[in-house]
């Protein structure tokens, strides 16, 4: 019988105290990004050149050199060209340009970071 009125007397308060708790409080309860999703928070504020572009689809044309700048001619499908210089992002797969010199592109693969700090190198020899 005690049992009984005490539960009568905890249900009701349990309920009460879960409708008027904050809504906002999300403590306890965020959850991590998932680990495919870590790319996107890195240099997300970039403009990206061909973004709708898979990078299989890209092909490399020419390099222009004025003085030390160097830039990189690049066609897709339609084969309309883009331009592109060192610190620019390009394609679906946000590759950076990190090197431009007259043998090979460097690019780094934010996408295969788990953090921001360490992307995969990619190189374009020519």
């Amino acid at each position: 019988m005690f049992k009984a009125r005490f539960l009568l007397l905890i249900l009701p308060l349990s309920l009460f105290a879960q409708a008027f708790s904050d809504p906002f409080n999300n403590t306890g309860s965020a959850t991590p990004p998932p680990h495919n999703l870590a790319h996107l928070n890195c240099h997300k504020q970039q403009r990206i050149i061909a973004e709708h572009i898979p990078f299989v689809d890209i092909r490399f044309v020419g390099m222009i050199q004025r003085g030390e700048n160097r830039l990189i001619l690049f066609s897709e499908p339609t084969q309309q060209v883009f331009q592109a210089k060192q610190g620019d992002f390009i394609s679906q797969q946000r590759l950076q340009i990190q090197q431009i010199s007259a043998q090979h592109i460097q690019l780094f693969d934010w996408q295969q970071s788990l953090s921001c700090e360490q992307p995969k190198t990619l190189f374009i020899h020519f």
